[in-house]
């Protein structure tokens, strides 16, 4: 995906305030600085973004999706009826810049006392 003239313009100026905020008012690193050390604390920088971004995204993800799971479906495990439950649960997934969670719906099953989260036709990969 190529990112828009727009985005880039904005990524820039997110990038000068996370200078400033690492390095001062200034932004300048200490003289004598290693390139490597630089661009450990840029990568850190930027997979600290990455994760966040995607939080957000799969958060929004998961209450729009929200709406489209019915009160009762199938059990996962036993193929008897579940009911949704009211109380989101947090997820984790272990992305390669970091892990990020959020709160996704569960369904409960009586008959086999299983908790899971409904599977979605269009999630992607």
């Amino acid at each position: 995906m190529a990112i828009s003239a727009k985005l880039r313009a904005q990524v820039a100026t997110v990038a000068e305030q996370l200078r400033r905020e690492l390095y001062g008012s200034q932004g300048l690193p200490p003289l004598g600085k290693l390139f490597v050390e630089l661009e450990e604390e840029a990568v850190e920088v930027g997979d600290a973004i990455t994760c966040a971004v995607m939080q957000q995204l799969l958060q929004a993800q998961a209450e729009a999706t929200q709406q489209e799971h019915p009160e009762e479906c199938s059990c996962a495990v036993c193929g008897q009826p579940a009911r949704r439950r009211n109380d989101p649960e947090p997820r984790w997934l272990q992305t390669r810049r970091g892990e990020v969670g959020w709160q996704e719906p569960t369904y409960h099953c009586p008959t086999c006392r299983q908790a899971f989260f409904p599977s979605v036709q269009d999630a992607g990969d």
